[in-house]
């Protein structure tokens, strides 16, 4: 019994213990209140604890649960869009390569794959739970909100520039080595110049729409995702650096040049009729037309940036900008000029002398060789290569008598023989009086309207330019040895008993005949970018050191040319001032080859009215050596000088226009026969208002130099450093 009542009092039910204590005493119940009362309290305190505790644990697992499941579903979301992004930029990196390659069908295809990969992460980014996630925080709204409006945009742009690529398929696009090429063909380029003018009138706007609409979109707050965004943004916003130059862009001009290309081209320069100047006449008036906006529009291509090219384009463009702007300033003061000549094309007379420099005169040299250049209907054709006395009279007119200053300083010569005017370095006189003997003696009544002179120097460079020529005795000239072989060797050739370097065949007059008539040729063949380029810089050099020079019967014409530098004239503007150094051999000989003739110029001293005054010194010298003087002999060689090798010479120097020219000194006692003995060593003579110093007979011993020092000063209030004009030599070609 015992154990069986252990086992209920251990094991009583809540409803056997509320019996049990019910049934206590009431005084026992009340003896013992507030023990009771607590042991009440802490009994239904726990099982509130309890009861909490389990639904907590409940909650946090279903947030758990439901949390792990939501970041699951985030995950593969978010894993989906990164690879779609990622998908995206493979896309575009092979759009821009496309681009680069000027691949339109791949850039087709490309932007058709863009566009699809637009429209799905557009979609994804606006399903429920971007939108949720937008709602929930602001900055991931905003960042929404910019990727959607990007998304549009770049569609736009796709549905902008697919029409576009479409008719660019259809025109083509020129190739790539010719965009890079140094020297591209320009009337290609000008085709599809013309054939692109539609396609930007009608696409333009829109670029600039967009170009807008882009600057209206915000940036990413997330910082990652603005990296990786800019890129790309910026690519599209340097576009805008082209608006400038679109703005400017002479559409219709342009058209019009390019129709006057295709219409004329390069080709056609240059046919049997001979030298089509309608064609240069109307190249020139076009660019005339253009100028202005061919220049501001070349200013603003050469320093553009625009990385979506790639950087060798990018650099071909800069670079092939700024030779255009150089190359239409070197033009800029020969264009009157052009204007001038092209402006009687119907009918037209121009005498072409060479004068010779291995016969040195002190305006160039000896008019060995003459061409008649006749102009009818707009074409141009050379005559034959002549000698001067086929052309011009041996003995001077009656009529042309020179002023008696003009004998005193050049000789009597000057009068007597009309090859001999050359002596005077002053080429409006030469050219004045080989013109009036031309009309009134051997050609009456057949007026000249200009003359035009160079030396062999000009047809050195020209080689230079154009290319080798192989003439018909075997001989082959270039840019490095023309002016050595026409003004010594080929004398050596055919003036020689027997020198067994060189073929027999023919003669020099042959050998100059063909010279020119294929410098002449290859010069007018063509004119590419390189070839217009090398012929001014050519020409800017050969004017300054007067080996062109150009004279023009009618005054107005003439004026122009003086204004272009091109007049060959002595200098009388005080504004410019320009100092003379002038040279001639009297003897009838070929020893111009050996003369060396340098000038230079010294630091100005200011004075205090404002002229400056620079010292000069002149170097004159007889280069012929003992070894050349015995190949000479050997060879029975008699063009070297009839005075053993001394080379008989005059010489003179000017002062700049309303300024001075000190008494010259000389470093060396002359050295001649004693006829020249009591000659004054310096004689000096005013002349067209200028000061001359000159000495008119004098030799040069081989292996002498001559070294002359003088001064010069500008006139009053003039400060700007003097030019030279000097008589040009084969100084820089042996």
């Amino acid at each position: 019994m015992s154990n069986e009542r252990e086992y209920r009092k251990n094991n009583s039910s809540p409803g056997d213990n509320k019996a049990s204590v019910a049934g206590k005493s009431r005084g026992e119940a009340a003896a013992r209140p507030d023990r009771m009362q607590h042991h009440n309290r802490r009994g239904r305190r726990k099982k509130r604890a309890h009861s909490a505790g389990r639904a907590l644990l409940i909650v946090l697992i279903v947030l758990l649960l439901g949390t792990a499941a939501l970041g699951l579903v985030a995950y593969h979301e978010v894993n989906g869009l990164q690879k779609d992004v990622d998908a995206l930029q493979s896309e575009a990196g092979t759009l821009v390569d496309a681009a680069t390659e000027l691949d339109l069908d791949r850039v087709r295809s490309s932007l058709e794959g863009i566009d699809s990969k637009l429209l799905t992460l557009d979609e994804k980014l606006y399903g429920t739970l971007y939108l949720s996630a937008g709602n929930l925080v602001p900055s991931v709204g905003h960042d929404l909100g910019t990727a959607h409006r990007l998304l549009q945009f770049a569609r736009k742009t796709i549905a902008t520039a697919t029409p576009a690529i479409e008719e660019l398929q259809q025109i083509g696009v020129p190739d790539k080595a010719m965009l890079r090429s140094d020297d591209p063909d320009l009337s290609a380029l000008l085709g599809y110049v013309s054939a692109y003018m539609p396609l930007y009138e009608r696409y333009y706007p829109e670029i600039v729409v967009l170009l807008d609409e882009l600057e209206t979109i915000p940036r990413f707050e997330t910082e990652f995702l603005e990296n990786k965004i800019a890129p790309y943004r910026d690519k599209l916003s340097t576009v805008r650096e082209l608006q400038p130059l679109l703005d400017r862009l002479p559409t219709h001009l342009i058209s019009e040049l390019a129709a006057l290309v295709q219409a004329n081209p390069i080709d056609s320069l240059h046919t049997d009729q001979g030298y089509n100047l309608k064609l240069l006449d109307a190249y020139l008036k076009k660019y005339l037309e253009l100028k202005v906006e061919i220049s501001e529009t070349l200013r603003l291509a050469s320093t553009i940036e625009l990385p979506m090219l790639d950087t060798e384009l990018l650099d071909t463009v800069h670079a092939k900008s700024a030779e255009l702007m150089e190359l239409m300033v070197e033009a800029e003061p020969y264009l009157p000029v052009a204007d001038m000549l092209l402006d009687k094309i119907d009918y037209a007379n121009y005498l072409l002398v060479a004068q010779n420099t291995a016969e040195l005169r002190a305006c160039g040299g000896f008019p060995g060789n003459l061409t008649m250049i006749t102009i009818r209907d707009g074409w141009l054709n050379f005559g034959g290569v002549g000698r001067i006395y086929d052309i011009l009279p041996f003995v001077s007119p009656p009529a042309i008598q020179p002023p008696l200053l003009i004998k005193e300083l050049f000789g009597s010569f000057c009068q007597t023989q009309i090859r001999d005017a050359s002596f005077n370095p002053h080429w409006p006189f030469v050219a004045s009086v080989w013109a009036y003997a031309y009309e009134n003696d051997f050609y009456q009544g057949d007026h000249l309207d200009g003359i035009i002179s160079c030396t062999p120097q000009l047809v050195h460079e020209l080689v230079g330019l154009t290319g080798d020529i192989t003439l018909f005795n075997g001989v082959t000239i270039n840019g490095e040895n023309t002016m050595r072989y026409l003004m010594h060797e080929v004398y050596f050739q055919y003036h020689t008993a027997g020198f067994a370097n060189y073929s027999k065949e023919g003669n020099e007059d042959m050998v100059f005949d063909q010279v020119f008539d294929e410098v002449m040729g290859n010069m007018l063949s063509e004119l590419s970018f390189d070839r217009l380029k090398g012929l001014l810089d050519l020409i800017g050099r050969c004017v300054d050191q007067r080996v062109i020079m150009l004279w023009m019967a009618d005054q107005a014409k003439e004026q122009i040319v003086m204004d272009a530098g091109l007049s060959g004239s002595l200098n009388f503007d005080p504004e410019k001032p320009q100092i003379g150094v002038y040279y001639s051999i009297q003897d009838s000989n070929k020893a111009g080859y050996y003369v060396d003739l340098s000038t230079t110029l010294g630091a100005g001293t200011p004075n205090a009215d404002g002229s400056v005054t620079y010292p000069v010194t002149v170097v004159v010298r007889n280069t012929m050596t003992k070894e050349e003087i015995e190949l000479a002999r050997y060879n029975d060689y008699k063009l070297m000088g009839t005075y053993d090798n001394n080379i008989l010479s005059s010489i003179y120097f000017t002062s700049p226009a309303g300024g001075s020219i000190s008494e010259p000194t000389w470093d060396i006692v002359l050295n001649g026969p004693s006829t020249y003995a009591d000659l004054p060593y310096l004689l000096s003579a005013e002349y067209e208002g200028l000061t001359f110093y000159y000495h008119r007979a004098f030799f040069l011993v081989p292996g002498e130099e001559l070294t002359v020092r003088y001064t010069v000063t500008t006139a009053p209030g003039v400060s700007t450093v003097p030019t030279l004009s000097q008589t040009p030599t084969c100084t820089n070609f042996r």
